[in-house]
């Protein structure tokens, strides 16, 4: 997860990242980006509601405890 206003580490550090992930083999790699917010507070930006869904989609995609009805928000976004 990273927001291209995040003025700690640059949005183009964490899309390399990804993309050498993705290179090497792994096959479980996702990359959320978000307009707004700020580095490690996401939650309370304005694509908090983006960040939260997207985070119970991904949760659902790997079995693990969600917000079903967030997930089904989210879903569009992985």
């Amino acid at each position: 997860i990273h927001s291209s206003r995040d003025k700690l580490i640059p949005y183009e550090s964490a899309y390399r990242l990804y993309h050498k992930l993705k290179n090497s083999g792994h096959l479980y790699v996702h990359l959320l980006k978000l307009s707004d917010g700020q580095h490690a507070n996401y939650f309370f930006g304005k694509d908090s509601q983006k960040y939260q869904n997207t985070v119970h989609a991904f949760y659902k995609k790997y079995n693990l405890t969600h917000n079903e009805s967030l997930a089904l928000l989210g879903e569009k976004y992985l």
